[in-house]
């Protein structure tokens, strides 16, 4: 016979909080990302601002796969 996991509150909690602390995380690594690609533009570092673009969409993409994810289950 399979048995069924149970998760208590507490452990459902602590994986919770888990989650949202790395979600805040990379929200913040995100919009720093775009922020620093804008002033690197603005400084003319062209080649670095493109690096961190794509970190800023890679991370944005992240972040909404996620929601995605989270909001099917």
């Amino acid at each position: 016979m399979e048995e069924k996991q149970m998760m208590t509150n507490e452990q459902l909690e602590a994986e919770l909080q888990s989650l949202r602390s790395k979600a805040t995380v990379a929200k913040i690594l995100t919009y720093g990302s775009g922020a620093a690609a804008i002033l690197c533009f603005i400084t003319g570092l062209i080649p670095v601002a493109i690096v961190f673009i794509v970190l800023a969409l890679v991370g944005g993409s992240k972040r909404s796969s996620a929601t995605m994810s989270s909001a099917v289950c």
